[in-house]
């Protein structure tokens, strides 16, 4: 397939590549090209004895909102790269208190341009593009600025990651303890049903309650095998970005009301309409991303512009229920 041409033609991990074509088609580029890195180097945050439970008030006071591992590397690599420039003291103070790794770091700088690279070499980015003017998050940028004018969008960011780590997807379920002891929940892999844990040094360890029980969906890259099945990092999502860039064989079931992907996920649509018309709003995401990848130099703008307005204000209607989060 054309997708598969680009991917066999970029020396990474298959998942990564496709994040970074998607963050190429979905205009967020900047964090894409630091979460990828992140990913293929180890993680930048670090366990420093005696230190852990420091480092974990402050990491979650600072990025626990995001309720992602992943979208969480960007702001602590930016803020990284701010102190870098105030001096090598302001650097080694930030890295202290966040618990970071400053040659982590580094590495991750040195792979962001690596893959800016690989994506010019494929023709996704004009050649002689640099990394520097493609911040994780928007700012003031050049021409090449419609690359990353969604940068500080959430909701835009966590759909690429949905299409980069599909089908790396556990689900959020909750059942009744019995009378007297509350609710319990819990985590199925969607793979092999799996039942699974978050990783205690994870963003979202003991965030479980605030999660939304199965509209609520957890993307991980590693799943670890110890005394549980920890989810090493994850990222909470909600049902529309699994829909639409989740990958695989999107199906309106036959009682029009339900909505089947890759034949054994199955969401509640409400009505025949919403089935239908998610079922078509995926047929365009698709096709925009196919247009892109056969002429990799093509302006696709026209197209994309009012498609991902459309996926944004989907996503907005959707409110907290949209990003998987638990209404209180």
């Amino acid at each position: 397939t054309p997708l598969g041409f680009h991917l066999a033609h970029m020396p990474m991990d298959v998942r990564t590549a496709k994040m970074l074509l998607y963050g190429v088609l979905m205009r967020c580029l900047g964090p894409m090209l630091t979460i990828a890195a992140c990913l293929s180097e180890k993680s930048p945050f670090v366990r420093i004895f005696g230190r852990e439970d420091v480092h974990k008030k402050e990491r979650r006071e600072e990025f626990g909102n995001l309720r992602s591992d992943h979208l969480a590397m960007v702001p602590a690599f930016e803020g990284w790269r701010d102190a870098r420039n105030n001096g090598r003291e302001a650097e080694r103070s930030y890295c202290e208190r966040y618990g970071l790794s400053s040659n982590t770091l580094q590495a991750i700088s040195s792979l962001r341009e690596r893959y800016l690279r690989h994506l010019a070499d494929v023709g996704f980015v004009p050649s002689g593009c640099s990394v520097s003017a493609l911040p994780s998050a928007k700012g003031a940028l050049d021409s090449l600025g419609q690359l990353n004018e969604n940068a500080g969008k959430p909701e835009i960011l966590r759909c690429v990651l949905c299409a980069g780590l599909y089908p790396n997807i556990a689900q959020v379920q909750r059942i009744s303890g019995g009378k007297g002891y509350g609710t319990k929940t819990f985590l199925v892999s969607a793979a092999d049903l799996d039942k699974c844990v978050v990783h205690p040094g994870s963003m979202n360890a003991g965030h479980l309650q605030e999660m939304q029980a199965n509209h609520g969906w957890l993307l991980y890259h590693k799943k670890l095998l110890t005394s549980r099945v920890f989810l090493h990092d994850s990222t909470l999502v909600g049902s529309i970005p699994v829909l639409l860039f989740g990958g695989g064989d999107l199906q309106v079931a036959k009682d029009r009301r339900h909505i089947l992907l890759d034949g054994n996920l199955r969401f509640d649509g409400m009505r025949e309409e919403t089935a239908v018309l998610v079922k078509l709003l995926r047929r365009e995401v698709d096709r925009l991303l196919l247009l892109k990848i056969a002429d990799p130099a093509a302006d696709v703008a026209r197209t994309a512009g009012p498609l991902l307005e459309a996926v944004a204000e989907l996503l907005r209607l959707e409110g907290a229920r949209g990003g998987g989060v638990r209404k209180c």
